[in-house]
């Protein structure tokens, strides 16, 4: 959803919120023996993670109209603003394998974290062609490119933070999405 403002037939801008979901899936190798209970020679570990994250942006854009051309007027434009990135719970398994036989694919534990909220700076390009349906409303078939910059993903597990753990232990490198999007735009005057 968006406000703006036309300054003339060339530039335009507005202020949009819009946000989107986003499922993390990870895995990571170690090369140490495993604990199952004790170190089982020959084995390694394996630990999958899971989570997700909503976003929430708030953004303000500006345009440049190329010119209209039978109805149609491509256009390009760029945005700036922030992100608030929640993430949810994450939850962490970690799995014996290879060696013995009582370790192979072996589930040793899952961990839950709590995950983090933060703001974050997000920009944006765009390119796309509205088409006049009236005089005061448009079709809009756009492209989007958006970046959330990386930030805090979750805490440390209860037994870590016991034992003295503090801060954040997972980050994330960001979100980049492209959307190709419809939508009306209407000119109240």
């Amino acid at each position: 959803i968006g406000f703006g403002y036309t300054f003339n037939q060339w530039l335009r801008a507005d202020i949009t919120l819009d946000g989107f979901n986003a499922d993390f899936n990870g895995s990571v190798a170690s090369t140490d023996p495993c604990e199952a209970p004790v170190p089982e020679p020959g084995t390694t570990c394996r630990t999958t993670g899971t989570g997700s994250a909503s976003t929430l942006s708030l953004m303000a854009n500006g345009y440049v109209d190329l010119g209209t051309y039978a109805g149609f007027t491509p256009y390009v434009g760029a945005g700036a603003g922030m992100s608030r990135v929640k993430w949810g719970g994450f939850s962490e398994n970690t799995y014996c394998v290879d060696g013995s036989a009582t370790c192979a694919a072996a589930l040793l534990g899952t961990t839950p974290h709590s995950g983090k909220t933060d703001y974050r700076f997000t920009y944006a390009f765009m390119a796309g062609l509205a088409y006049d349906i009236s005089p005061n409303l448009k079709l809009d078939v756009g492209y989007k490119y958006t970046h959330v910059a990386g930030g805090d993903m979750f805490d440390w597990d209860a037994a870590s933070a016991t034992a003295g753990a503090t801060g954040t232990q997972g980050r994330d490198d960001g979100f980049s999405s492209q959307e190709v999007r419809v939508g009306l735009r209407y000119e109240l005057w």
